[in-house]
């Protein structure tokens, strides 16, 4: 695979074809790069029984990943329903599990054998996990460890569904070598439209509500392609993976089920940069993730705002002091008002922006204040929106409208 850059736009040859930028599908992608870098390390978890700083962890080649995945996806076209799997009838297949690499193997090996997995959040109530099951007409579940009971009480509920605990992550790391090429032979606009998983809303109204993510919307993390007027004077993207570059390590506190991981676990392939989380039978709270940043050097922290207020104003200074925190850019998803004047005094290299939308549209996207004073504020980006739109009810109280493209705006993801 080669790269060439012309102005705004950028290709890539795969299969002796020019790729335009915003055209490169995931499982392409991903093995694109384990051709050509096959031994960078694009994951790395804590592991379980480490305990003390710094410490241990497991680390996640891209060409293990995609040789696990090709493992993973013939056994899945193999085991799982014969019927041909076509963009209008996919089969959906559901995972529940430790917060680990099996999550990214289970989605990509369900993208290359033209099923749609479903991620429900494993914390759910068992009636609301019911409900999606039966909603998106699932087959069969996977479950990995702890959540093999949950799989089992869900089976009870739903007579119709299969379940199949999958190994430990070390053993399915451990794939016959070598491993068969899984192809996957879709060009852009074949797929575009193709649903690629299927996470779901809170709950907090009813019943979770599933929400199906097209290719277009999901797996295209890329640059605008058009003149940006807000860039001009220096403005910067926030909400986008530009601010994570290449070959730097990001840590996350999100989970893998949620759209944040999601989002940021699919950035790392097109941006060719490292994720490193926390171990994965651990909440990401503030303790774990110190040690961390005590044993990793990143240079961007992505984690919830509990999570941001615990480490850095329960940790901040004794990381600071110790130069933990010397090669940090980036601080994501902070609300604290402390917490960002603390950041915003110590750290004066680290830039601080937000995350603001929803499983249904995504996060919108917004610019990184100009002055650092102004971190809490949200500034909409002045062409590709959303819009601010009065309500009937009072003058004074907007709501928050995300409209089409105006002919001509910049491209954005």
């Amino acid at each position: 695979m080669a790269s060439s850059v012309n102005g705004n736009s950028t290709s890539e040859t795969q299969n002796g074809s020019q790729i335009k930028y915003g055209e490169r599908l995931l499982p392409q992608v991903l093995d694109n790069w384990a051709a050509e870098d096959p031994d960078y390390i694009v994951g790395m978890m804590a592991k379980p029984e480490s305990t003390t700083v710094p410490l241990d962890f497991t680390e996640l080649s891209v060409s293990q990943l995609a040789s696990t995945v090709d493992y993973t996806s013939h056994w899945l076209a193999k085991n799982l329903s014969t019927a041909p799997q076509t963009t209008t009838t996919p089969e959906t297949i559901a995972f529940v599990g430790l917060q680990d690499f099996r999550y990214r193997v289970m989605w990509y090996a369900a993208l290359k054998s033209g099923r749609q997995l479903l991620l429900p959040n494993p914390r759910n109530a068992l009636f609301n996990t019911v409900s999606l099951l039966r909603s998106t007409h699932c087959t069969t579940l996977f479950s990995t460890g702890p959540f093999n009971g949950q799989a089992t009480a869900l089976a009870q509920a739903v007579p119709s569904l299969r379940t199949v605990a999958l190994p430990p992550l070390d053993e399915m790391l451990l794939t016959p070598t070598p491993t068969p090429h899984y192809p996957y032979t879709k060009t852009f606009w074949q797929a575009r439209n193709d649903i690629v998983l299927i996470v779901h809303t809170s709950s907090s109204t009813g019943d979770p509500k599933p929400d199906h993510p097209l290719h277009q919307r999901v797996l295209q993390p890329r640059r605008p392609r058009r003149p940006d007027p807000a860039r001009g004077g220096g403005r910067e993207h926030a909400s986008t993976f530009a601010l994570c570059r290449p070959v730097t390590k990001v840590f996350l506190g999100t989970n893998f089920f949620h759209l944040s991981g999601i989002h940021f676990s699919t950035a790392a392939l097109f941006r060719r940069f490292t994720t490193v989380w926390g171990p994965p039978d651990q909440l990401p709270r503030g303790e774990v993730a110190a040690d961390v940043l005590k044993s990793v050097r990143v240079q961007v922290v992505v984690v919830v705002p509990s999570v941001c207020d615990a480490v850095f104003m329960g940790y901040g200074r004794e990381l600071m002091e110790q130069e933990h925190l010397q090669e940090l850019e980036h601080v994501n998803w902070t609300l604290a008002d402390a917490t960002g004047d603390w950041i915003t005094t110590h750290l004066p290299r680290v830039k601080l922006w937000q995350i603001f939308g929803s499983t249904e549209v995504a996060a919108l996207p917004l610019l990184i204040p100009r002055a650092r004073s102004h971190w809490s504020y949200i500034e909409f980006h002045p062409v590709i929106g959303p819009a601010l739109d009065a309500t009937s009810d009072d003058p004074a109280l907007f709501e928050v409208v995300r409209r089409p493209l105006p002919p001509g705006a910049p491209e954005y993801t």
